[in-house]
């Protein structure tokens, strides 16, 4: 095996299935506790988030947190406030998530192209993004002010 390959294996979280199709989902190392339920239309109560739901939003949340992170190193400032609207589409047979769409509308980015180009090569590098099927289609949409 090739020695960039660095393999990182813990145990991240509990989970509890307490019926009715909701489970209870606790993290280990900060304590927070997510609760999913089946969506409406697979049924389920949509009282909680659905696990579908759950995987467009960590998309969002791994993207704009990498790129903050890589912005960060990269000018040695913190990424402009940025809010996320993420869109789901499931395809019923087989049911999966087939696109995840996020929109990112940054409310004062004062930055170049080169900047914006790069913002958008890092969105695409998230582990998220990385781990989701080659099937699922992705799509990015950013609004720079």
């Amino acid at each position: 095996m090739p020695l960039n390959y660095l393999f990182l294996n813990m145990e991240i979280a509990h989970l509890h299935y307490v019926g009715d199709f909701k489970c209870e989902i606790q993290h280990l190392s900060s304590g927070d506790c997510i609760r999913t339920d089946a969506p409406k239309d697979n049924n389920g109560s949509g009282l909680h988030t659905s696990p579908t739901d759950l995987l467009a939003m960590a998309l969002a949340s791994c993207m704009i947190t990498v790129v903050a992170i890589k912005f960060k190193k990269e000018y040695q400032k913190d990424l402009p406030n940025a809010i996320l609207s993420i869109t789901k589409t499931m395809q019923l047979e087989p049911r999966r998530v087939s696109k995840i769409e996020i929109r990112c509308k940054f409310n004062a980015f004062n930055g170049d192209v080169a900047q914006q180009q790069r913002i958008i090569k890092w969105a695409h590098e998230c582990p998220v993004a990385l781990s989701l099927h080659p099937n699922t289609q992705v799509l990015f949409d950013f609004i720079w002010n």
